[in-house]
């Protein structure tokens, strides 16, 4: 009865930690596939927290060297509704990112696993080095670690 139990536990177990993995590569795509239809409203809210201040940082830096009368809340409000700077921001990186390169032209596997943290691996096709996409659990819902991901590496490319 003992083994009979402990295999039970092992199996539901098993099971919510593949769900779990699962929901990682879902939201990691979801991130792609939103950003491909130009539904910038859900880009923004796969994104963790600190990608979203990073962008909120940036965005507003830049703003502001253009002497523009804008404050960080607004530039924040204006990407959570998707105005006018959203729309620029994300239409200015789909002009340098091809978001088929994630979702057509590359193996997805998973990485490093942890209660709050996955690591999602693209092989983009033939390429020997993998991107290493970082998902953070947040309130219970994947995001994904874009500048995480990839701004370490932004100012060398």
């Amino acid at each position: 009865m003992k083994t009979s139990l402990l295999i039970l536990l092992l199996v539901f177990v098993s099971f919510f930690a593949v769900a779990s993995d699962y929901e990682a590569l879902e939201s990691c795509e979801s991130f792609f596939t939103s950003l491909k239809k130009r539904d910038y409203v859900k880009v923004w809210d796969s994104l963790s927290k600190e990608s979203q201040n990073n962008i909120v940082d940036e965005v507003f830096s830049a703003v502001k060297k253009a002497d523009a009368n804008i404050d960080a809340p607004a530039v924040k409000t204006d990407f959570e509704s998707c105005s006018t700077l959203c729309q620029s921001y994300w239409n200015s990186f789909l002009e340098r990112f091809n978001p088929d390169y994630a979702l057509n032209d590359s193996e997805w596997s998973l990485g490093e696993q942890k209660k709050d943290y996955a690591e999602i691996i693209l092989r983009y096709k033939n390429s020997s080095d993998p991107s290493v996409m970082k998902m953070y659990r947040e309130k219970g819902v994947w995001r994904f670690g874009l500048t995480e991901t990839f701004w370490t590496r932004k100012y060398f490319m």
